[in-house]
């Protein structure tokens, strides 16, 4: 459920913690359940906590959905050395708060280490790729090569 991951960045975001968050709405572990995606719960409750943490889930949504289509080009447009195009997808992508707390992070953060080789910022690349190293464990392995 991409609602509770979008309600799980918000909540840390506004430093609540999970009974915080579902005081009066539901239980702590409804909302554990919720943000791992591991319940289908009704669009009352997904409403009430997002009045809570003051935010328009459908709006987060969409934004959301779109995540995936924006790295997609963003890529293409890296591939092809679109310069222009790759410089506002990046910009337009650095405004989405959750981008590297989301399922995409990954993803995100390699075709940000593309788009620092293009630039030839190579201690930028090479941090980046460690990161994803250390943060992705279960991405194949990367090997250096010399």
């Amino acid at each position: 459920m991409i609602e509770g991951e979008i309600i799980k960045f918000y909540r840390k975001k506004a430093g609540l913690t999970q009974e915080q968050l579902g005081f009066g709405i539901c239980t702590l572990s409804y909302i554990s359940k919720i943000e791992r995606g591991h319940t289908a719960c009704s669009a009352e409750i997904i409403e009430l906590l997002s009045e809570r943490l003051h935010l328009d889930i459908k709006k987060e949504i969409l934004r959301f959905e779109n995540l995936g289509n924006q790295l997609n080009q963003w890529h293409k447009a890296i591939v092809m050395r679109r310069l222009k195009e790759v410089d506002e997808i990046n910009i337009e992508l650095k405004k989405i708060p959750y981008i590297k707390s989301s399922k995409y992070a990954a993803l995100y953060q390699l075709l940000q280490a593309r788009y620092y080789i293009i630039k030839m910022n190579y201690k930028k690349t090479y941090s980046i790729l460690q990161s994803v190293q250390k943060e992705h464990p279960s991405l194949p392995l990367m090997r250096e090569t010399c």
